[in-house]
């Protein structure tokens, strides 16, 4: 049976990762509780844009979500929703962080299926790293155009590796993040839509806290 173009079989709606590509199951149709990541840019960095994580919790619990556990100051949050719209959920958050703290934080929200497709197709292998090289994924609001991809394609500078895949972009960094020309800020610019940036091992980090709340 298909409803809205998945395909649904014993209760379980089967779909394909919007970051990815790749196919997989969502669960339950009826009376889901999804697990979602949000990963909020640019908060906590060097005393601007200041979200303290306990205040931070007590906006998702009154925005009618639960089971919401924070990572780190960066933004990590992970929390369960009925809600089957990321984007829906991204506009929520927005809307309340800046009523609530009075500046503006861009927010990417994906399924916990999601981010552990991402971390499973990552095309650099840590057990291959050299000395000082670093993994990390830039997360995207929305596939960039062709004509956006071009331009970091085309870039020069570092030596740094990055390969493009749906809506994140890996980055093998081999000199410290803030040294290389693929951090966030160039990638915003340049293929035109908003981003954030994750540590593979923060993500992993994050992965293991969904699994646990599952």
């Amino acid at each position: 049976m298909s409803i809205d173009g998945t395909t649904v079989e014993n209760g379980s709606e089967r779909g394909f990762c919007t970051s990815c590509g790749n196919p997989r199951w969502y669960g339950s149709v009826v009376g889901l509780m999804r697990i979602y990541v949000a990963l909020l840019r640019g908060i906590n960095v060097t005393g601007k844009k200041t979200v303290p994580m306990p205040e931070l919790k007590k906006l998702f619990i009154d925005a009618g979500y639960t089971s919401i556990s924070t990572y780190i100051n960066s933004g990590n949050v992970v929390f369960k929703s009925e809600k089957s719209d990321p984007d829906a959920i991204r506009q929520i958050l927005e809307e309340r962080i800046e009523a609530k703290f009075g500046f503006e934080v861009k927010v990417i929200v994906i399924e916990l299926a999601e981010l552990v497709s991402c971390l499973a197709q990552c095309p650099f292998k840590e057990r291959s790293l050299g000395a000082g090289e670093q993994i990390y994924l830039t997360f995207l609001s929305k596939p960039p155009s062709r004509q956006a991809v071009g331009a970091i394609e085309n870039r020069k500078g570092d030596s740094d590796e990055h390969v493009l895949r749906g809506k994140v972009v890996y980055l093998l960094v081999k000199n410290g993040y803030s040294n290389t020309s693929l951090n966030n800020k160039f990638l915003e610019k340049k293929l035109c839509v908003d981003s954030t940036t994750r540590n593979i091992n923060t993500l992993r980090k994050i992965s293991e806290i969904g699994d646990e709340s599952e």
